[in-house]
């Protein structure tokens, strides 16, 4: 009786053991078939969330798009297709799994109202809507956002304190073959355009009385150490007698000084003030505040607002180096150096040492300042330009600077399907 008893026992616990081997194979078979499933739904949900992505950007790039995007990816066995009805962007997945099976994940996006925000130019550093093949080089500083519509050139080590964008491209791109850039916000390409105005009219119509038809030479002189006593002076030569003494913070004064030709301009500003032209402005000597904005608190701020070009002018007054604070703007045209390739100007062969800027540039085309080779200044300047953080701000600028409109469109609905797991697949 025994010897059946233990036979019974040995027999028995064989077959539990036989079973609990059993339940663990097929517990961990189904963890495994979970984990697959699992990971086939994440994909087709990853792929959905690339498409909605991907269209928010493109609508952010061109508000008229409408034309349905696709994608293929390479990685995964699934693809994506996005459509705008209105404001709601549809993005559905196409998954195929590796039993076999087709997964569709779809995400809506609800956008609300779009709006206008009206912006400043001169919250940028720099801005080009045409660089002209001009490059940035080693020696090269620029502090504050930087904006291009179109390829930014680089060879050297320049460095870039703020954000860096572009509608286009950077040849070359960051970190390869010559471009060892320095970006200490980061960079970005694709941006959206930022078209300039159409004309200047509202500078002209601000000036008032002080639009002048012939060439004018504009001096601006703080007055006495205290703030708020600045004035222009206005010549229609050089050296001639005055036409106009014009107190910068006079009451009634719109801040607008305007010429219909040629605008030269140079000295110590105390007050707000715009300088414009319907065609060129020179800067003859050095033009800088009462009172720097680095330094202490200042309430000084220029702007040179030229249809055409803003330009540096080759006389002994600035042959070794140039000062200009203000906020320059060249609808049409560039802010360059006069006779930039010059080997007498200046000294050393033609090298007028750093223009030290401090204020904004936003010009059509970008103009050059110096002639360089593989990055070496041979002639004209080297350049040094300091953003006037004030300007970072919409509320402050010099009186009827250039504007612009970025629009936006809030989202105000993200609808994500829940996954609609297929149990049957692991038998449950």
């Amino acid at each position: 009786m025994v010897g059946k008893a233990s036979l019974i026992y040995v027999i028995g616990f064989a077959a539990l053991l036989a079973y609990m081997n059993y339940n663990l194979s097929h517990q961990a078979t189904v963890a495994s078939d979970a984990s697959v499933m699992y990971y086939d739904y994440e994909n087709a949900h990853s792929l959905a969330l690339a498409g909605a992505h991907m269209a928010l950007a493109k609508y952010l790039q061109d508000s008229t798009w409408s034309t349905p995007i696709s994608h293929a990816s390479s990685e995964l066995p699934g693809s994506y297709y996005v459509s705008r009805s209105g404001r709601r962007i549809r993005s559905v997945a196409t998954y195929s799994t590796s039993t076999g099976e087709t997964l569709l994940d779809t995400i809506d996006v609800f956008l609300g109202e779009r709006f206008n925000t009206e912006n400043s130019f001169s919250i940028f550093a720099w801005m080009t809507n045409n660089e002209k093949g001009v490059f940035w080089i080693t020696g090269d500083t620029v502090n504050g956002k930087m904006h291009s519509n179109s390829t930014i050139n680089i060879t050297g080590s320049p460095v870039f304190m703020g954000r860096v964008t572009t509608t286009a491209s950077f040849s070359p791109p960051p970190g390869k073959n010559s471009n060892h850039g320095v970006f200490l916000d980061g960079w970005a390409t694709k941006a959206e355009r930022i078209d300039f105005p159409s004309d200047l009219s509202d500078l002209i119509l601000n000036s008032g009385p002080y639009l002048y038809g012939t060439e004018i030479w504009v001096e601006v002189d703080a007055g006495t150490p205290s703030s708020g006593d600045g004035y222009a002076v206005v010549r229609t030569s050089p050296t001639g007698t005055m036409a106009d003494t014009v107190l910068v913070n006079a009451p009634g004064f719109n801040g607008v000084i305007a010429g219909r030709q040629n605008v030269h301009v140079k000295g110590k500003l105390d007050g707000k003030l715009t300088v414009t032209s319907q065609r060129d402005i020179y800067i003859d000597d050095d033009v800088f505040y009462e009172m720097d904005p680095r330094v202490s608190a200042s309430d000084d701020m220029l702007g040179l607002v030229a249809e055409n070009n803003v330009i540096v002018s080759d006389n002994p007054n600035n042959w070794n180096n140039c000062t200009v604070q203000a906020s320059i703007f060249c609808r049409r045209g560039s802010f360059l150096a006069q006779n930039h390739t010059s080997t007498t100007s200046g000294t050393n062969g033609g090298k007028r040492g750093t223009i030290f800027l401090l204020g904004s540039v936003v010009q059509n085309t970008r103009g050059p300042v110096g002639r360089h080779v593989n990055g070496v200044l041979l002639t004209g300047y080297s350049k040094s330009y300091t953003y006037d953080a004030r300007l970072a701000s919409n509320s402050t600028r010099p009186p009827h600077y250039p504007g612009f409109y970025s629009w936006s469109m809030p989202i105000t609905g993200w609808w994500e399907g829940y996954p609609k797991y297929d149990f049957s697949r692991l038998g449950l």
